[in-house]
């Protein structure tokens, strides 16, 4: 069983349809994870939880899925300098300032583990529309790549997932304010729920793939 930082699982209703165990156990911390410290915060506290509950046999998780992040789909012409900056920050940084600690803290610790970065399908292709948020996610997929062979140094295991349009609060924002001429370019995806993604997420994550998606154009590009 892979013990997983989860940062925003909670509630009892949502701890009951995801339990897959008895003893599993649901948790969350609150750290801002655009900075190198708000990221090393949040997997210390996770590290110090699972050490106290472990009588100290347990000291990190076995296995990190990157999911932070967010975008806000316009014309390039219209994002203002800070628009892009923030977008670089939530395509890219989020979860790279995460990777960084997790690396650190498996490498120094001699642990093996897993990490999954989440990309999208534009971390392979873009389209109009997507100026601020493709460039972090190809990006992403590079760092992965660079990551994927070194951390063999250390038995760590690094996969991307590609993932696909899902029907999530994030979507209905992105609609918000997304040109229609991207939502025209759009009109055959197929919008996943996020349980069938995160499924999709597992899967390939327990079969060791490095790049996996979960849609026939995910996999395609």
């Amino acid at each position: 069983m892979w013990s997983c930082l989860f940062h925003s699982i909670n509630g009892t209703d949502t701890e009951q349809k995801c339990r897959q165990h008895e003893d599993q156990v649901f948790r969350y911390h609150s750290s801002p994870l655009n900075t190198s410290a708000g990221s090393s915060a949040a997997l210390n506290a996770e590290c110090l939880a699972l050490s106290q509950e472990s009588d100290g046999l347990v000291t990190a998780p076995d296995a990190f899925f990157l999911c932070a992040g967010s975008s806000s789909p316009k014309y390039f012409v219209e994002y203002t300098p800070e628009e892009l900056s923030e977008g670089m920050e939530q395509a890219y940084w989020v979860q790279a300032w995460s990777a960084h600690a997790i690396f650190r803290k498996l490498a120094e610790e001699s642990r093996p583990g897993k990490i999954v970065f989440v990309g999208s399908t534009v971390s392979c292709m873009s389209f109009l529309g997507w100026g601020s948020y493709t460039p972090g996610k190809h990006a992403l997929k590079g760092l992965a790549e660079t990551l994927r062979s070194e951390g063999i140094l250390y038995g760590i295991d690094v996969g991307i997932y590609f993932a696909p349009t899902m029907d999530s609060p994030g979507l209905v924002e992105e609609n918000k304010v997304k040109p229609a001429i991207t939502k025209k370019m759009e009109e055959g995806d197929d919008v996943l729920s996020c349980d069938k993604a995160a499924e999709a997420m597992l899967d390939g994550a327990e079969r060791g793939y490095h790049h996996h998606a979960a849609t026939f154009l995910g996999k395609v590009f």
